[in-house]
């Protein structure tokens, strides 16, 4: 399977437009589990954890859990 690595932009184009590169639909896209599709034909406008990361802060005392 090959990778494109630099299209034409049309698809930026498109999306600047408010238009789905795919079904030309000029709906907003929504958020479904984490990414943004289209809201009609469902593709993939942004994927999800594009490099984000969790930040947890854990309890390390001796009284972590306690319930005194």
């Amino acid at each position: 399977m090959s990778q494109i690595l630099q299209g034409d932009g049309k698809m930026q184009q498109d999306l600047k437009m408010g238009l789905c590169p795919r079904c030309r639909t000029t709906m907003p896209p929504i958020n479904v589990h984490g990414h943004t599709q289209c809201a009609v034909c469902h593709l993939v406008i942004e994927e999800c954890c594009q490099g984000e990361t969790a930040s947890c802060n854990f309890d390390t005392t001796d009284k972590a859990g306690s319930l005194s």
